[in-house]
Order: structure tokens, then sequence, then C-alpha cells
């Protein structure tokens, strides 16, 4: 296999948001402080939505701004080529709306501004409240906004590998040309980060390894990767499949924990960060992962997930 470094991006917001407790700011604080340390690539920590919607994520700008970006305790050192630098993650926060858009702009410490991008009508309404075309109008004007700014939108391909919402007599309203055309159409108004999602779990290793071929044929240049739900168990060859296809950007959670909690009831969690990171390391695949800091993490994962 041709010599290649996996990105992950850790997701402790898509890990708690739908969790039955709600987590004190304090503790997500301590918690996404340990896992500034891991070296990851990014942290998708928080979202800005209706606090109705997702309570679980209504002090996001509080913890943001409890983060200790400048404790040494919260700097990963990687060894690269014998020399070593300090190493933080980007900052990565969901937005659903303008509002949401109009307060990441405004946090200096985001990087990524994610946002969820339905190929299913039914599911966009479900989980904005707007139309796809209405929801392309959003991205765009917020595409605009961000023009010579230090930020990016990453655009969520929700329900990119299928959807029980829209179905046709002959299967689900899906194919990797839907999918493809939509990320064709929102790279042509600037958009370049992408993670294509198994909104509802429904994909097989067959599947994943098809679109990731279609991705790596079709999108080489753009900065695309998935973000997989699944269960525990089928996480390996799922990752397999993704990293034999060609695609080297992981969403993934400790613990395989999260899930969309607008999707429908059954949804099985994320890929859980620790498969991937097993993968890795029987693959001889490079990654910046700190293994001791990482599981100082996984610790108070198991201690505040309960």
């Amino acid at each position: 296999m041709k010599e290649i470094e996996i990105q992950i991006t850790e997701c402790p917001r898509d890990a708690m948001q739908g969790y039955h407790n709600i987590f004190p700011t304090d503790i997500k604080v301590k918690y996404i402080n340990s896992l500034l340390n891991c070296g990851f690539d990014t942290l998708d920590i928080g979202s800005f939505v209706s606090p109705k919607a997702v309570p679980q994520m209504a002090d996001t700008q509080d913890v943001l701004n409890k983060i200790k970006f400048d404790n040494s305790d919260a700097k990963t050192i990687i060894k690269t080529n014998d020399k070593t630098h300090i190493k933080l993650p980007d900052l990565l926060v969901i937005a659903a709306n303008k509002k949401g858009i109009d307060l990441a702009l405004n946090n200096e410490n985001i990087k990524y501004i994610g946002y969820p991008f339905s190929i299913s009508e039914t599911f966009q309404l479900k989980n904005t409240n707007s139309t796809i075309e209405e929801t392309f109008e959003i991205i765009k004007n917020a595409q605009d906004k961000l023009i010579n700014t230090n930020k990016e939108l990453n655009i969520y391909i929700s329900m990119g590998f299928g959807n029980n919402y829209d179905n046709k007599s002959s299967g689900n309203i899906w194919d990797f040309d839907i999918v493809g055309n939509w990320v064709d159409k929102l790279n042509k108004i600037g958009i370049a980060n992408f993670a294509i999602a198994d909104t509802i779990g429904i994909a097989d290793d067959e599947r994943i390894f098809g679109m990731a071929n279609f991705i790596k044929k079709e999108f080489s240049k753009l900065n695309i990767g998935f973000h997989l739900h699944s269960s525990y168990e089928t996480s390996y060859s799922k990752i397999d499949a993704a990293i034999s296809g060609g695609i080297t950007k992981f969403d993934t959670a400790i613990n395989g924990f999260g899930g969309c909690p607008f999707a429908e009831d059954g949804l099985v969690g994320n890929i859980a960060t620790e498969i991937l990171i097993k993968y890795l390391k029987e693959k001889n695949i490079k990654h910046n992962i700190n293994i001791d800091n990482f599981e100082i993490s996984r610790k108070i994962a198991s201690e505040i997930f309960i």
C-alpha cells in the first residue's frame, strides 16, 4: 500500500449531543482539554443550534470560552523527521442556520464551521427546517461571509450512503451521482471540505468501498472524508473498506458514542476512535495520535459516559 497519513476528527460534540444525561459545562471542558492533548487534526466540539432542539449543546459558547488553549498541558509534541513541533487541533462547530453561522464567525478560535446538507429533502426539513435549495442558498451566503477570514465551511453530505425517508418503488433515492452532483455544485461556490455521512448507519463495506473509489476518482483535489455510523463490531471492516478505496480522513468518537438526534431510532453510533487507531497500527499507517494522552481521554470518557 502506498504510504499515506490518516487525518482524524474527534467528535465529542457528536458523542454528547444525543446522550440521555446533560453534561455540565465544566465536565465538557475537562474532556475537551484532554482531547486537545491527543494530536487529533480536528476537534468537533459543539454546535450553535437551537437549545430547544439540542439542549446538550446550549453551552457551546461557554465551553469555547473556558478551553485552555494557552495551557502547556493542552499541547501535543509531534515528532516529524526527528524534529518536534507543537500541534493543536483545529476546532469545528456545527451550525444549522444563519444565526449559528454568525455566532461561529465571531469566535476567533473556530477554524471550521460544519453545516449539514442532506441529499434527502425530507431529512433536510427534519434536521434544519429548510429545503435543500434553501439550505444551498444559506451555505452560499455563508461562503461569501467567510471570504478573507481564517475560517472554512465543512459540509456534511448527510444521507450520503442511502436513506429511509424518500423511497421510490425501486428503492432509496440515492446513488453516487446524486452525491457527486451536489459536491460538484457546492465546490463551484468555493467549498473544498466535505464529510460524506452515513447518517443512519445503512452502508455496508461494499457501498463504502464504492463511494471511496468514486470520491477518489472524481474529487481527488478536494478535502473529503467519511463520517460513518457503525456498530462497534463492524467498525473495523468499514474502516478497511474506506481506506482501501482511497479515503484518508475520518470522523470518529471515543468508544463509538454518538449519532444524529434527528435520525430514526435504532441508530448506531460513530466509528470508535480506538478501533481506527488499532487498524492503523496493524497496517503500519501513519497518524499523529499520542497514545498515552489518548488513553487519558479514554479514561475520562469512561467516567462521564455512564
